[in-house]
């Protein structure tokens, strides 16, 4: 006579059902409960009057996150096939969700990826200061100032005037790259000062690689000139997360 069954403690995994705009996924729920603080918080909160996430008709709702930006999110958490490459846009999502939710090896992930992802100078500074990359403003900062180009009034306007006003300035000085960085790190220490502090809340930070760290050096990065500053993950209060 087969003995009773048993669950294995580690490969049995309880689904869940999100719901973002019009649209539902389900997927295992182990990933946001145990690398998320976000989810965490928010799965522990007593249930209203029936669970949420079981099934369709009671999913956990997700608002101020878009279809695809979730979509293209689970595509990294749960790739469906080991050799896939994902998308800059793909890879973006992922960052800015990961960023928000705090899935700290995640968003490691996706900074290495799109460091080797073709990006406008602006971009990467402006990513650097959204979401507390200190190796994307580096590198941006870095782009900026040897792109053959003058700073435009969309990039000025895209990174913030007095980031471009000092980069602009540090541009049109012939240095050497010893005096390139510590005028740098005097004209945009707050910024980087900010932004690392940030960074560092989610673990190691991702560095440029040496050779490509002269110029804009080992000071850190911030929000100061983006209009605000990152003040770690938000809390979740209810179980429908809103953003």
């Amino acid at each position: 006579m087969a003995g009773a069954l048993t669950r294995d403690d580690v490969y049995f995994f309880e689904n869940i059902v999100f719901k973002v705009g019009t649209c539902l996924f389900k997927v295992p729920r182990y990933q946001f409960e145990h690398n998320s603080e976000i989810f965490q918080s928010a799965f522990s909160l007593p249930p209203r009057e029936q669970p949420e996430g079981l099934d369709d008709k009671t999913p956990f709702e997700i608002e101020g996150v878009l279809e695809v930006d979730f979509r293209n999110f689970l595509t990294a958490l749960y790739p469906l096939n080991r050799n896939s490459t994902l998308s800059k846009e793909q890879w973006i999502s992922t960052l800015k969700l990961s960023n928000m939710w705090g899935f700290c090896a995640l968003r490691h992930e996706a900074i290495t990826s799109l460091l080797s992802t073709d990006m406008k100078p602006a971009e990467r500074i402006q990513f650097g200061n959204m979401y507390s990359v200190g190796a994307f403003f580096r590198q941006g900062c870095i782009e900026f100032i040897q792109q053959p180009n003058l700073i435009s009034e969309a990039d000025a306007h895209e990174i913030g005037y007095e980031v471009a006003f000092h980069l602009g300035t540090v541009r049109e000085m012939k240095m050497s790259n010893s005096v390139y960085l510590q005028t740098i790190e005097k004209a945009l220490h707050k910024v980087l000062q900010e932004i690392d502090q940030a960074d560092k809340q989610f673990g190691p930070q991702v560095h440029l690689p040496d050779d490509q760290r002269p110029i804009c050096g080992p000071a850190g990065m911030g929000n100061s000139y983006a209009g605000g500053s990152y003040g770690g993950f938000p809390s979740a209060r209810t179980k429908r997360i809103v953003f």
